[in-house]
């Protein structure tokens, strides 16, 4: 078995979602964070990328690939959705010991089918019906997992602000579902179980619950945890701050500050009424941006449609949260691209 590091970079060109592989290396040493958090900023070197430009990891969520990306870009890391969907199947199935069980009884009955020549019509009608439930049972649950794992793993359509939804989404299909049997109530109580404590927390990672506030199609909808959507919210208004300062300093640098040509004692009033203006007006144009984004209606009907197009629409009318909405919505879900290239032998 050999080794390697998959590093692929995503970004957006206007409306369009664009990922590009830049590094895939052969890796013979140990997998320690700092070796990996090395190979990764000798990547962006190579490639010219700051550092300071990364938005985001996504990452399997293996430890020493967590604590890599925040060695080497800080703490911006987002859980691969994929791999915890695989997990809560994976875990689900195999705790559950009344299907285990019957997996194994079905084996070994199917063994000593192939072993005999004779066996009775009862034993091999028993033996159809368990392996009829063994089928069935989890192909209920299997098929709501494999649906979201394939609604999340594209790379040319936005996947960061899908997550929250698909998780709420999915909960809600597995707890409505309507079983008799003891195998399917316990792999029910299972999953649940599974996907509450590895993906209880998702809405508080901060870069998925701002991308699905701010994606058109969703806004506050799916959100289970009131805290968690209020902290998105209070960080896109922090955001949207920011970025309007930096175009106050930028737009006021070359002539907010020059020195009036007759001296004047109130030229010190001057500036301090104009930065109060500019601040008063940025502080009511961020707030009233927001409102009316998050009051005006979702875009509930348009699930297939791109949100950078939806946003194309609003940029007008929404400057500065535009700003904001592209960067998010713009990052993954999921680390499935950088695994999809394979090594060619030599």
């Amino acid at each position: 078995m050999r080794s390697f590091l998959g590093i692929t970079a995503h970004f957006g060109v206007g409306i369009e979602f664009n990922s590009i592989t830049i590094g895939v290396y052969q890796s013979n040493e140990r997998h320690t964070s700092e070796h990996i958090a090395e190979m990764l900023l000798n990547t962006c070197t190579e490639w010219g990328i700051d550092k300071d430009n990364v938005s985001a990891v996504v990452t399997d969520n293996a430890a020493n690939m967590v604590k890599a990306g925040d060695l080497a870009f800080g703490k911006k890391h987002i859980p691969c959705f994929a791999h915890i969907l695989n997990l809560v199947a994976q875990n689900s199935i195999q705790q559950c010991t009344e299907l285990r069980n019957l997996v194994t009884k079905v084996k070994d009955i199917v063994t000593w089918f192939k072993q005999s020549n004779i066996a009775s019509n009862e034993l091999r009608k028993a033996t159809d019906e368990e392996t009829k439930l063994i089928q069935e049972v989890p192909t209920s649950f299997t098929s709501t997992v494999e649906a979201a794992t394939k609604e999340v793993s594209g790379d040319k359509y936005c996947t960061s602000s899908k997550v929250i939804p698909l998780i709420h989404c999915l909960v809600l299909k597995v707890e409505s579902l309507q079983l008799e049997d003891s195998l399917g109530k316990d792999l029910q109580s299972l999953i649940l179980r599974e996907v509450a404590k590895r993906m209880g927390v998702i809405e508080n990672v901060t870069p998925l619950a701002i991308a699905t506030v701010l994606d058109p199609r969703f806004k506050k909808m799916h959100f289970t945890n009131p805290l968690a959507c209020s902290s998105a919210i209070t960080k896109i208004k922090d955001l949207m701050k920011t970025t309007a300062q930096n175009e106050l300093e930028s737009d006021s640098s070359d002539t907010s500050e020059k020195p009036e040509d007759n001296f004047s004692l109130w030229e010190d009033h001057h500036k301090l009424v104009r930065k109060n203006w500019k601040t008063t007006k940025t502080d009511g144009s961020i707030a009233d941006e927001l409102t009316i984004y998050l009051r005006s209606p979702i875009v509930g009907g348009r699930l297939n449609e791109n949100p950078l197009e939806i946003w194309n629409d609003l940029e007008i009318q929404l400057p500065k949260l535009h700003i904001i909405a592209y960067k998010y919505l713009t990052m993954v879900g999921t680390s499935v691209s950088s695994e999809r290239f394979l090594p060619k032998e030599h």
